[in-house]
């Protein structure tokens, strides 16, 4: 049955306002629009976020490309939240997650888009921040969706990959940075937390080109530093 807007709770009411109103506007969505498409390519479409809370968040769907033969999921309104890395020192950031390739169904796809999702709302739910080097535990019951235990947050880079990717918005005044997703077992937290840049040049070894699938098992692990477990 359809229901008006006087029957909606006030909580429901808040997360509908946002889902029209939050977000980037104006100049500011425009030159984040423009770096995404220069960085990681055009997208073929958006998942709107229907009702939302923190902040709204879409996701810009980039399919494989000679260029880049692998799918990727960019938020697109997180960014409009401050999260807080210390107390005077706030972040402003957008999450990159990638597949092999296209989800093969519409339950894949749901299942990786409400993830993205998710994660974009842990900060402000959480009241904690994500930076370069952080790790959080992100377990599902269906792993042959997502077989890994969680994820390491890294500085994404532009696509000459030189630069650090990151855009200064005009309007808001704000520069929102951008972090790629990379899966990892259990096992790998504490070695990474002993040697995140060791992890970091180790993965760029294994998985070259941003090639770290959230779809794919990954048969070599990270152990202590200098180690490697099949």
């Amino acid at each position: 049955m359809e229901r008006k807007w006087n029957d909606l709770t006030d909580e429901e009411r808040k997360a509908f306002a946002l889902a029209l109103f939050g977000g980037y506007h104006g100049k500011d969505l425009s030159r984040i629009n423009s770096f995404i498409k220069r960085n990681y390519g055009n997208p073929s479409r958006v998942i709107h976020e229907r009702m939302s809370k923190y902040v709204h968040t879409d996701l810009y769907v980039i399919p494989e490309s000679d260029e880049q033969p692998y799918y990727t999921l960019v938020s697109l309104g997180m960014g409009t939240g401050d999260m807080y890395i210390e107390e005077d020192d706030k972040a402003y950031i957008e999450l990159v997650l990638y597949l092999s390739h296209a989800p093969a169904d519409k339950e894949q796809e749901d299942f990786f888009a409400g993830l993205l999702i998710d994660l974009t709302k842990y900060p402000f739910a959480n009241e904690t921040a994500f930076d370069e080097g952080h790790t959080l535990e992100y377990t599902v019951l269906n792993d042959k969706q997502f077989p890994y235990d969680g994820f390491v947050f890294r500085q994404s880079r532009t696509k000459c990959g030189r630069n650090a990717a990151k855009v200064n918005l005009p309007d808001s005044e704000t520069t929102v940075r951008f972090l790629d997703l990379i899966p990892v077992y259990k096992e790998e937290f504490d070695p990474i937390h002993q040697d995140t840049q060791g992890f970091f040049s180790w993965i760029d070894r294994e998985c070259p080109s941003r090639k770290w699938f959230a779809d794919v098992a990954r048969s070599k692990r990270f152990s202590a530093p200098g180690e490697i477990q099949e």
